[in-house]
């Protein structure tokens, strides 16, 4: 879990910080998801007349602020008229740029300049359309959050009650949001330590919460009194710029047009704008709206844009009807529950394994169930037949659910795994003291499931703030390493070895907002609380450096702490392991700078394994413009292979600190999700991930989480087993099976020789060999 710092300057790009955040904040407020609309900008932006300064004269460092806030007034006034600029100033560029103008401002001047012959040409070849643009003066400042209004007179005459308790936190978590992005400080009503008690009691004392609320509300109805400019003004851009959210005339406007006509990507920015406007107009007032559009829909749709923009349009229209149906009173919620979850028909496709048996025994890697609640007999639960081999090829029928072919002489066979060389994790943010009896602690889960590592995230990871502070309910100090060494022994003790995961950063700000600050003044400071950590946990020998790095921290601050940990590990623990974090931007160049900052450093043996590309599905419930997660993962695997040789890290260990796939969403009209689909898609991911050559994957989370990061989140049903507060339902899935089927049949199969087996056209097949003993694990794409 990172800490937290203040909102600065961040591009357009970074709003993916808000999935970081998500991950690691159960108790914070939503983040602002979508691309904001371009502010209007009063005057003219003549592009020309700069663009000619430029030539007759360099940028230097005393024009750069002025030519770059052209460059950004230019960019938004062409986005306002649907006009792209990527070609010439994409979002990469952007963040770049920026950084080089706080680092290197002879390289930004530089830039600069070859950015605006880029934009010569590009005008040259797009007409009279993208030059200067009179923009309109900005619209009136808009309230913050009308709902927040209207909760503090509620709350007057009306006590929050376990009924209402979630919807009230979640319109207090908004309006600090918009709040903390206008720069407000509203720490003396609602401060960082209150927003995480207050999520602690909603969990364990919903009557506690409810009176905390109320005496929050209490407090804020007295300060928005006293500070009545607090509760209007429109919200910073991630340019700096203010801009508003869509007045109802605009989106009802635009709520006609998506009925007419589809979105594409002259459109799209607008409606993707209007439909986060519409969202939060609706939230309160209509039971489903904010299942709807929950915290990733904003995410997606903008990731989606980049990675395949036909599904970033069809979310963007599939949420517009889904809206659309949830305010009209004519629905009929049986019938919609009817058809969320009707059956889907199966599909199968022929493949051809080369296989060195005589005959095989092929298991189905999911139960034959609809839910883990039915599952009794763990050993029968999977469906199984054996198959004859002819002529050294096994020919098969496969679907959507993989199936594991073993030679009859080996199957059912079973090994011990050890923790060195088992490839089986699970990561578990809500680890916590006074949860290691009971069914929230994956620990307790080790041993019958077979994963044999536990990934530390959240409050109980080594923070380097709470080390000094103190802060979540933790001490500070020795005090504070004391309780981490606690619950990492009593998971070391269950059979479980520990990846702590340690976050360097000195910087502070509300969440959902969370980045890396971390400058040479930091080091000795820091060094002290490493050697602390290492006298403290002496049996600990694996370490993080943070996690989705990419959407946190400056490449050069973290490669700073990179260089600073290690260092203190080869002086104090030459056997404790540095791994860096993963990333969550599949298009970003983050490692490339983090290693060129390393080289400057003369420090590049800073770390012993690579984070790689954090494997969230991209809402694949939307069928309009496919993406294939196992694709996208072999895509991105191949790219950080190619990083690392490029580098000199040719031989470096890779792993995947983060993935999940949910079994549900609590949007009522979103169909394919099952526990089924789940449970396949765990399986799928670990044998790609493994199968490509990674040492070990962790799952996100055993438990399901409940109202996430304050909000409906698909990470509520992304777990191994139910939570009661989500839907009553408390069993474990049958992911949770697949998973202990999954790990018993590869525990024989520790550093096995891997490779991808061509099994026919729309079929994907992993053989694993060992010791003159092979396994196959093998499925059909898109066919689901």
């Amino acid at each position: 879990m990172s800490t937290i710092k203040p909102l600065i300057a961040i591009k357009i790009f970074l709003y993916i910080i808000v999935l970081a955040a998500v991950v690691y904040m159960p108790e914070s407020a939503l983040s602002e998801m979508t691309e904001p609309p371009p502010p209007q900008v009063r005057g003219t932006v003549d592009i020309d007349s700069m663009i000619k300064q430029v030539k007759a004269s360099p940028t230097d460092q005393s024009n750069m602020k002025q030519r770059m806030d052209t460059l950004t007034k230019w960019a938004q006034s062409m986005m306002a008229k649907g006009v792209s600029v990527e070609s010439v100033l994409p979002q990469q560029k952007g963040r770049r740029l920026e950084s080089l103008s706080q680092n290197s401002p002879s390289e930004a001047c530089k830039m600069i300049d070859a950015i605006y012959a880029d934009v010569e040409k590009f005008i040259g070849g797009s007409g009279d359309a993208t030059r200067s643009v009179s923009a309109q003066s900005p619209p009136p400042n808009a309230p913050a959050k009308d709902d927040i209004s209207n909760l503090l007179i509620q709350n007057k005459t009306q006590s929050t009650t376990a009924e209402n308790l979630d919807a009230r936190i979640a319109v207090l978590s908004r309006w600090a949001q918009s709040m903390v992005a206008r720069g407000v400080n509203i720490d003396s009503v609602f401060s960082m330590e209150k927003s995480h008690r207050l999520d602690e009691l909603r969990k364990s004392s919903p009557a506690d919460a409810a009176a905390l609320l109320d005496a929050i509300l209490k407090e804020l109805d007295k300060f928005l009194s006293s500070h009545p400019e607090q509760t209007t003004g429109s919200v910073k851009s991630p340019m700096g710029n203010p801009t508003s959210m869509m007045s109802q005339d605009e989106i009802d406007k635009i709520r006609k047009e998506v009925k007419t006509s589809q979105t594409n990507s002259s459109n799209i920015r607008a409606r993707a704008i209007a439909l986060k406007s519409w969202a939060e107009s609706l939230s309160g007032k209509n039971k489903y709206a904010d299942k709807i559009y929950t915290i990733e829909t904003g995410l997606f749709i903008m990731v989606q844009q980049k990675e395949n923009p036909e599904k970033a349009y069809g979310l963007v229209d599939k949420t517009f009807a889904d809206l659309e149906r949830a305010v009209d009173p004519k629905t009929d919620w049986n019938v919609v529950k009817a058809e969320k979850h009707i059956q889907q028909a199966k599909k199968f496709v022929p493949a051809v394994l080369p296989v060195n048996a005589a005959e095989v025994r092929v298991t189905e890697g999911v139960p034959h169930y609809a839910t883990g609640a039915l599952v009794t007999n763990f050993s029968t639960a999977f469906d199984s037949e054996t198959v004859r081999v002819v002529n050294g090829k096994l020919n098969l029928s496969v679907g959507s659910v993989p199936v594991i072919v073993e030679p009859t002489a080996n199957a059912g066979a079973t090994c011990t795994a050890t923790a060195n060389g088992s490839p089986f994790g699970i990561l578990d943010v809500e680890e916590r003291l006074d949860r290691l009896n009971t069914d929230f602690y994956a620990g307790k889960f080790a041993s019958d499931v077979g994963y044999k590592w536990l990934r530390f995230l959240g409050p109980p990871s080594a923070q380097y703030m709470i080390y000094q502070r103190g802060g979540m309910n933790l001490q500070s100090g020795e005090a504070y390493l004391t309780q981490l060494n606690t619950l990492y022994e009593n998971a070391m003790n269950r059979g479980v070895s520990a990846l702590v995961t340690i976050n360097p950063s000195t910087g502070d700000a509300r969440p959902p907002q969370k980045a890396g600050v971390f400058t040479q003044s930091d080091v000795p400071g820091y060094t002290e609380f490493l050697r602390a950590l290492i006298r403290k946990l002496p049996k600990v020998k694996h370490y993080t450096m943070e996690t989705e790095v990419d959407a946190s921290w400056k490449p050069a601050d973290y490669a700073l702490a990179l260089a600073t940990t290690k260092k203190v590990f080869n002086q104090q623990c030459p056997d404790c392991k540095l791994y860096t974090g993963g990333y969550i931007n599949p298009e970003g160049t983050f490692f490339e700078e983090v290693f060129d900052n390393l080289k400057k450093l003369n420090a590049k043996n800073s770390f012993d394994a690579f984070g790689l590309w954090h494997a969230f599905d991209m809402f694949l419930g939307v069928k309009r413009g496919y993406i294939d997660k196992f694709e996208l993962i072999k895509a991105q695997y191949k790219k950080s292979r190619e990083l690392l040789s490029r580098y000199g890290y040719a031989n470096m260990p890779v792993f995947l600190g983060e993935t999940s796939y949910p079994c549900d969403t609590h949007n009522p009209f979103t169909k394919g999700y099952s526990e089924t689909n789940q449970a396949a898609n765990l399986v799928k991911t670990y044998a790609t991930v493994i199968g490509l050559g990674a040492f070990r994957i962790f799952w996100s989370n055993i438990h399901d989480y409940h109202f996430y990061a304050g909000g409906y989140s698909i990470f509520d049903y992304s777990g191994l087993i139910n939570n009661p507060e989500n839907d009553g339902l408390s069993s474990k899935k049958l992911a949770y099976y697949s998973y202990k089927n999954l790990a018993q049949k590869l525990s024989c199969f520790e550093a096995a020789k891997t490779s991808e087996v061509n099994a026919g056209p729309g079929v994907t097949a992993y053989r694993f060999e060992k010791g003159g003993k092979e396994l196959f694990i093998v499925w059909a794409n898109n066919a689901d």
